[in-house]
């Protein structure tokens, strides 16, 4: 079993007057954009509730799983595009994704 090695570094702000809840599903995906290399993409691996108190500043390392098992990673900090997409199955761990991915679309 392998587990989530990448994650996902958010930067949140409530500038609202009244706390908010961001509930972020496992399996949400994001861009990660490396400026000298491939786009690579990250998959949330637990649900996460978060709450941001009123004016204020809330920042969270969520674990990740990769989903480009054949381009090279840096473990560097990069900016990143939150999707509309989330995975479908929910996978167990690293190794499971990648055998899901490599199977060609039905």
């Amino acid at each position: 079993m392998i587990p989530p090695f990448l994650s996902v570094h958010l930067e949140l702000e409530n500038p609202t007057a009244e706390p908010q809840t961001i509930f972020l599903e496992k399996g949400r995906c994001f861009e990660i954009m490396l400026p000298s290399m491939e786009l690579q993409n990250a998959a949330l691996a637990e649900n996460t509730e978060l709450e941001i108190p009123p004016h204020s500043e809330v920042t969270v390392d969520l674990p990740a799983y990769c989903l480009n098992q054949y381009r090279d990673m840096t473990m560097k900090r990069n900016d990143a595009t939150v999707t509309p997409f989330v995975l479908s199955d929910n996978c167990r761990d690293q190794e499971e994704i990648w055998k899901k991915l490599a199977r060609p679309a039905a």
